[in-house]
């Protein structure tokens, strides 16, 4: 790369402010670097297809949740729990989960388990 070069770091973290900071410059680092022209685009999140869903145990009830989506982009979530949960109840709960939303949008996934959320309390509620 020659000194006059931009540099292509967008930050550590992977953020909607961050994204907005740094986007706009980075379809002329590719093409700076390539010499040809540059294209970008970013999926749109809520159209992207679950791939696979894993939970990984950590320590003091707290469980690493591992979310591919669209067979490329891998989120991690910690999730503070109310109880230790083993191994084995995990891979049974991820590879349920993997059953239910697997190539579906997570638009339509998020959109199902809220409903489901509301369907539980309006139970709860009126027992």
């Amino acid at each position: 790369m020659s000194p006059k070069s931009p540099t292509c770091s967008g930050g550590s973290k992977n953020t909607a402010t961050n994204r907005k900071r740094w986007w706009p410059s980075l379809h002329k680092c590719f093409s700076t670097i390539t010499h040809l022209a540059g294209v970008v685009t970013l999926p749109r999140q809520s159209q992207a297809a679950v791939s696979q869903i894993e939970f990984v145990g950590l320590s003091d009830n707290r469980v690493l949740t591992i979310l591919v989506v669209g067979g490329r982009e891998v989120q991690n979530r910690i999730l503070h729990l109310e109880r230790h949960y083993s191994p084995d109840e995990l891979r049974r709960a991820a590879n349920y989960l993997n059953e239910q939303v697997r190539g579906r949008a997570l638009s339509e996934v998020r959109a199902d388990i809220t409903r489901a959320i509301a369907r539980r309390l309006g139970r709860a509620s009126t027992s």
